[in-house]
């Protein structure tokens, strides 16, 4: 009788968690949607990448990521907000303090910042829904000749800084 409780019980558990991995993100399934046609994140992958450290001890670390600045993770995904066109920011802070981060869309546009809680994912939404997700995140899609939006992009990425909040 033991053994039959048992048996069921372990039955329904694993009936519980199958559902949640197939679900789950992976590295074959880097959004956890369902939605199939929405659009997932995408590294912005254009910081300069580091070289590897070797260590005393013949040990060597891989260099950050190109998408990371600082312990910060970028990604973009573009979406439409208001029948507008736009690129939504996600941030990962990856610190064990808050820092900001801040741009500057051209040389004369003001700069923007964004202050990220220590070991905290920040995302961009039209209309925030939880804890993570902020309409701070916006940027309007670039215009103009593909020179002229591709000029922008590398003067908005140039002009990323992420500094520790005292």
């Amino acid at each position: 009788m033991k053994d039959k409780k048992i048996m069921i019980k372990s039955l329904f558990l694993v009936l519980m968690i199958i559902p949640l991995l197939s679900y789950s993100q992976s590295i074959s399934r880097p959004t956890n949607s369902l939605s199939p046609n929405e659009e997932s994140w995408m590294p912005i992958n254009n910081f300069t990448m580091q070289n590897a450290i070797h260590t005393e001890n013949s040990v060597t670390v891989a260099p950050q990521l190109t998408n990371v600045l600082n312990r910060v993770s970028f990604y973009i995904k573009n979406a439409v907000c208001n029948s507008e066109e736009v690129v939504l920011l996600k941030l990962i802070n990856s610190n064990n303090y808050t820092v900001k981060i801040s741009w500057q869309i051209t040389p004369t546009s003001p700069i923007m910042f964004f202050i990220a809680p220590a070991r905290r994912v920040s995302e961009g939404a039209c209309s925030p829904k939880g804890n993570i997700e902020t309409s701070e995140l916006i940027i309007k899609k670039l215009t103009g000749s593909d020179v002229e939006r591709k000029k922008k992009k590398e003067y908005i990425l140039s002009s990323i800084t992420v500094t520790q909040v005292k």
